[in-house]
């Protein structure tokens, strides 16, 4: 929804971000002629096939030429070629005219690079040297890639747990509560035979308590969060093994606050003891 104007700002900021050092990737239709200039490369799209993929600016222009179909002068580059691979609905004579055009488009641009890569020839040396080369920065990769996929996931698992303020003020209030409740129930025991008793059937609900406190966590998020890991996993994104390693470390420190804030208060109330 935004204008020329804004669109070419938002351009610009990103062309900026791709001098840094930065991969930026966008989609967008028919851009006026100052925002084409600012892309390094393209690929255009028809109906989901590739009409041409290679540098912006002057190339394609120049390799549309060469099959016939010359750019106007002073006309915008990326309006000419939107035109070039869409379809022209006006009647039925131009829709099958247009089809034609675009479907040649693309066996011009898959023959190109099939005759590009025919005429690249690697001789065998050079392929096992190339092959060796290969299965060595993907061994490399790979030994480093648990630990890269771990040290991220860590990060964003640590951030969701700390960044979770309404759930982690659920679980405090919840805590604090359940802790007065059963502290109030149990309070200042003795060391008679039935005090005794009255421990282990504390200690049996407190443990119980805990465990479902931190289960209530888990029920809510786990359906949410299992759809995102699915889909990034199918991505390739990240292994099983660090995401559960990482997730797993970084849900220790607030796990365990919650079950001391709770122990902290009803440990005196109940007059609990050590042995």
């Amino acid at each position: 929804g935004l204008d020329a104007f804004q669109a070419e700002k938002v351009m610009e900021t990103l062309r900026q971000l791709a001098e840094d050092g930065h991969t930026v990737i966008c989609s967008i239709h028919q851009p006026r002629g100052s925002v084409y200039s600012k892309f390094d490369d393209i690929v255009l799209l028809s109906e989901g096939e590739v009409v041409y993929m290679g540098p912006a600016k002057e190339e394609p222009l120049k390799y549309f030429a060469s099959l016939g179909y010359q750019c106007p002068d002073h006309e915008n580059p990326a309006e000419f070629l939107a035109d070039l691979i869409s379809t022209d609905y006006s009647s039925a004579e131009s829709v099958q005219s247009s089809q034609k055009r675009i479907e040649n488009l693309i066996d011009e641009f898959t023959n190109k690079v099939l005759i590009t890569e025919f005429n690249s020839p690697v001789t065998q040396s050079e392929g096992s040297e190339f092959s060796t080369k290969l299965a060595q920065k993907s061994t490399r990769k790979q030994r480093r890639g648990w630990w890269r996929q771990f040290r991220l996931l860590f990060k964003r698992a640590w951030m969701q747990a700390f960044r979770d303020g309404p759930t982690n003020k659920v679980r405090a209030r919840m805590s604090v509560a359940s802790a007065i409740i059963f502290g109030s129930v149990f309070w200042r025991m003795g060391k008679t035979q039935t005090s005794i008793q009255d421990r282990m059937g504390l200690l049996q609900v407190a443990a119980i308590n805990t465990a479902m406190a931190a289960l209530t966590k888990t029920v809510g998020v786990f359906p949410k969060e299992r759809a995102i890991v699915d889909r990034e996993r199918a991505k390739g994104s990240y292994a099983l093994g660090p995401y559960l390693s990482s997730k797993l470390l970084a849900e220790i420190p607030i796990g365990a606050a919650f079950p001391l804030i709770f122990g902290s208060i009803l440990y005196p109330m109940a007059k609990l003891h050590p042995t």
